[in-house]
């Protein structure tokens, strides 16, 4: 299915882009972050709705809200789920406020839950769901008047009312209110066994498997996992456990010492060898959907490093999934076992940065400083953008590649300056600036990703 997207940066341009929609899904889901640690911007969240009924839709681990549902704007994913949208009102917002009815966190860290403490100023009323030692981490150290405004209907005098609580028991599946989705929850052990949470979710007799950070039984020295694992197992096997959610933190060359409660690679299949035991065959194309990676110090990309760890010892048969943030999964993904890694060939950025510009006739006295916005493509991702300690806000462009820069200037005498084709290498002329062009990027946001080969989003 094809939606076309229509972004105005500099000049309006419209973009199509393909990304794979299962018509016969059960589930949609909308990663509004897919990261763990401290990437800011993209740190875990994901919505989920029944297909049957896309205008009701939860929120899992909402790590990320606003900024999350902002980039889901930016894509156009929101707009078949806004057709009530008032034309004065901001679509991200309206969409917290009247579409999401509940949050589920698995754990009170604040890569889990800051998206629902720093929006809780905007937001409508809303249940918060989670087990016991969860909620009370959150009322107590987080909506006390001390760290945050009590925006909940108990706890620390006064309440504001926003969230009403629901601490659920482990092993008993209840209804969402005001929803027909049931969940029951299990227990997790998160680095010496910290509280954290699986998810069973159902709706019209179909499941997601949701499980928080975790690590792995054998480091853990527990059997949460496992109990887990005996519990979905005759999902797998009548066809009805449409995808499992796991986190993978770090690559296999993280030691078993410094996980600290999370998974590698290496982890994953073994703790879904498991699984496959316990259904007594193959998982057959299952979705995996591995979220929750952290950024790294070295100027590589964790992710594609992980997929191939992943798919090199892929011994269960499972269709893994690097989502992005703010595009759109269907689950079932029905796309099949991928097999192959993705490769990126191109970017597309859409960034704010600062010119500094001579005028014509000027020389290199007179520089103008102009921030504006712009794009850049480049004609590959990792070979031309380097990366400021990892982190993806934060690149230069290589002198030695190629790409084009389209940036549109008002303010020159009511001309516009209009720069494109232009190589990173090679000075830039016009009729209205010389040949000095030096630009300074900042606030950059990913907005395309075209993949080549494989099938992860990232």
């Amino acid at each position: 299915m094809k939606y076309c997207l229509l972004f105005f940066l500099v000049f309006g341009f419209v973009r199509c882009s393909d990304w794979y929609i299962n018509e016969n899904a059960k589930f949609h889901v909308i990663p509004l972050g897919v990261s763990g640690g401290n990437d800011e911007g993209t740190m875990n969240s994901f919505l989920i709705a029944p297909k049957s009924n896309l205008s009701l839709w939860i929120s899992i681990d909402p790590g990320n809200v606003y900024s999350g549902l902002q980039a889901a704007v930016d894509l156009g994913t929101l707009d078949p789920y806004e057709a009530d949208l008032p034309t004065d009102r901001a679509p991200s917002i309206y969409f917290m406020r009247n579409k999401i009815f509940a949050y589920l966190i698995s754990h009170a860290h604040l890569d889990h839950l800051s998206g629902v403490v720093l929006n809780a100023v905007d937001d409508s009323k809303k249940t918060i769901i989670g087990r016991n030692e969860t909620i009370n981490n959150i009322r107590d150290d987080l909506f006390n008047w001390k760290v945050w405004p009590n925006f909940a209907s108990t706890g620390t005098t006064p309440f504001l009312g926003t969230y009403n609580y629901l601490t659920a028991d482990f092993g008993v599946p209840f209804t969402i209110p005001n929803t027909a989705i049931t969940v029951e929850i299990f227990p997790l052990c998160h680095s010496a066994c910290y509280p954290s949470t699986g998810f069973l979710i159902q709706s019209d007799g179909f499941y997601i498997l949701y499980l928080g950070d975790t690590g792995p039984d054998a480091v853990e020295g527990s059997n949460d996992l496992q109990n887990i694992w005996t519990r979905v197992a005759p999902l797998v096997q009548q066809g009805t456990l449409t995808a499992i959610f796991l986190e993978c933190s770090y690559d296999n060359s993280r030691p078993d010492n410094l996980l600290f409660g999370h998974l590698t690679p290496k982890w994953i299949i073994a703790e879904l060898e498991v699984l496959k035991s316990k259904v007594g065959a193959n998982l057959n194309g299952l979705d995996v959907v591995v979220q929750h990676i952290k950024p790294v110090q070295q100027r590589v990309d964790p992710r594609q490093i992980i997929s191939q760890q992943l798919l090199s010892n892929n011994t269960v048969g499972v269709n893994f999934i690097i989502p992005q943030q703010g595009r759109l999964l269907t689950l079932p993904s029905g796309r099949g076992l991928c097999t192959q890694a993705s490769s990126r060939t191109r970017i597309r950025v859409k960034a704010v940065g600062k010119f500094r510009i001579a005028r014509k006739g000027t020389g290199s006295k007179t520089i103008v400083d102009t921030a504006l916005p712009f794009t850049i493509v480049t004609t590959s991702d990792e070979a031309c953008l380097s990366y400021s300690n990892g982190k993806r806000n934060e690149f230069h462009i290589k002198s030695t590649c190629s790409c084009t820069v389209t940036v549109s200037v008002n303010d020159w005498g009511g001309k516009s300056l209009n720069m494109t084709s232009w190589n990173t290498g090679t000075p830039f002329a016009s009729d209205f600036v010389d040949s000095k062009v030096d630009i300074s990027l900042y606030a950059l946001t990913y907005i395309d990703t075209k993949i080549t080969t494989g099938c992860f989003q990232y």
